[in-house]
């Protein structure tokens, strides 16, 4: 049969027609105020000495706003945006009298003043704030991660299991296979408990996970993160067994939450949800075993050129089915960031940032509702680290499950937040906490795997 790993919480529905963006819609300025806007834009704009080349597409049919004819560019902050009239751009309109945002306007010209002299080009992004959500980030995030004590596990992204050949559609994940994945459980006031996202070990004190997972919203449906529960392989069971090779797990690590810390940019109200990335710091350290095992951060993905990515967890397998009770998996083909980002900006008007990737795309290959907060896992062997001629395989967390359009739409590739941009961050945040310098790495399976090397540990 073929199945969907579904992992989004959050979906947004496809709408039939053209979406037109907030922000991006015509509105004229009133009367009573045209002579102050004439002034402050000659003031604003006038002898700014830019030159700009000459563009073919850019023109406004009928004086209405038409993305399709408007020409893509490049804010100041590096957003994506429309070259646009600033009449048509109402959040730059709304700072022409702002002193401090004048610079700001200046750069954002993208045609030459003379064209149109009360209606100059300006490259109109997504953003209320006309600082954008760019500098938000940088704000937040320490430009130098060297400058950071590193404190993840020297060991991490092992496992015992082997990937043999292309996962078909989804299929029931190994005993063992992906250990450090995780399941946040969360209790209302009354001591309802109840499964919620996942997310995946980096240290044996935190998880990281989506923000949407734990935010207000989400804790007012199922009350707040109370628990991490850690080597599950299906929630039916209390003990998980491999009939076929006669082998049993160890009993799932249950761990009560110490704390949640959601990023400071992170805003549920937004759709394109910039910053989508939480850590849970967790009261008891993780006992490393074959099934509880940390999974590697990419902290620089100039070295690696992904072809396809792999992701698990208990999501659903088709829209319209409960959660699946045991650990799925399937691996995603990598996708466009360019021509991901038009489409989701053609639909819903967002710009994706830096801070996100794309993949997947596929029919009926996708994420869906259950488990988002999970990795976006990429396998580098020895060969492709450069680090000799071996075959073993190390994991890495390249991306966090964010959003997406359903599950399985075909064309429309899922978001996930950019685990690399945000390694600093999480640094920082661990090393707040002075007990993480003295949990060790997984030292004792270290020593299991030179006594028994076939069994791959």
């Amino acid at each position: 049969m073929l199945l969907k790993l579904c992992l989004f919480v959050t979906t947004l529905t496809i709408i039939s027609g053209y979406v037109e963006v907030s922000g991006f819609s015509r509105r004229s300025v009133g009367d009573g105020n045209s002579a102050s806007h004439e002034d402050l834009v000659e003031t604003v704009f006038n002898n700014t000495g830019r030159a700009f080349p000459q563009k073919s597409a850019d023109n406004i049919a009928n004086s209405t706003v038409n993305l399709k004819m408007a020409t893509v560019c490049e804010t100041p902050n590096g957003d994506v945006g429309f070259c646009l009239g600033i009449r048509q751009c109402q959040k730059l309109l709304n700072q022409l009298a702002n002193m401090k945002a004048r610079n700001f306007l200046r750069e954002s010209m993208c045609g030459p003043y003379n064209e149109d002299r009360q209606n100059p080009k300006v490259c109109c992004g997504q953003s209320d704030n006309y600082r954008n959500v760019s500098e938000h980030i940088a704000k937040n995030i320490p430009s130098k991660a060297d400058d950071l004590k590193r404190i993840f596990p020297k060991r991490c992204g092992i496992q015992r299991t082997k990937m043999s050949g292309r996962i078909i559609g989804g299929t029931e994940a190994q005993l063992g296979e992906f250990p450090w994945m995780a399941r946040l459980e969360h209790k209302t006031r009354r001591g309802a408990k109840s499964l919620g996202c996942s997310g995946f070990l980096v240290h044996a004190k935190y998880v990281l996970t989506a923000a949407h997972c734990v935010d207000e919203g989400f804790v007012r449906a199922r009350g707040p993160l109370f628990a991490v529960i850690l080597g599950e392989h299906d929630s039916e069971s209390k003990i998980d067994c491999d009939v076929g090779n006669r082998s049993c797990a160890d009993p799932p690590q249950i761990s009560r939450v110490a704390k949640v810390i959601v990023h400071p940019g992170y805003d549920s109200q937004a759709v394109a949800h910039y910053n989508d990335i939480a850590l849970v710091h967790l009261n008891k350290g993780a006992r490393w075993t074959e099934y509880v095992q940390p999974i590697c951060l990419l902290t620089d993905s100039s070295k690696v050129v992904p072809q396809k990515y792999f992701l698990s967890g208990w999501g659903k397998t088709s829209e319209d089915v409960p959660m699946s009770p045991v650990k799925m998996k399937i691996d995603i083909p990598a996708a466009d960031k360019s021509s991901c980002s038009e489409r989701y900006f053609s639909l819903l008007g967002i710009d994706l940032a830096p801070t996100q990737i794309c993949a997947g795309g596929e029919p009926d290959r996708d994420s869906c509702n259950g488990d988002s907060g999970g990795p976006l896992m990429l396998p580098v062997t020895d060969r492709e680290a450069g680090a000799g001629r071996g075959s073993s395989t190390t994991w890495y967390a390249a991306g966090i499950v964010s959003f997406g359009i359903g599950c399985g739409v075909e064309g429309w590739p899922g978001v996930y937040t950019n685990v690399v941009e945000f390694v600093p961050w999480i640094e920082e945040e661990m090393a707040k906490n002075s007990l993480v310098a003295g949990v060790k790495g997984p030292g004792k399976v270290k020593k299991k795997r030179r006594r028994n090397q076939q069994t791959g540990l």
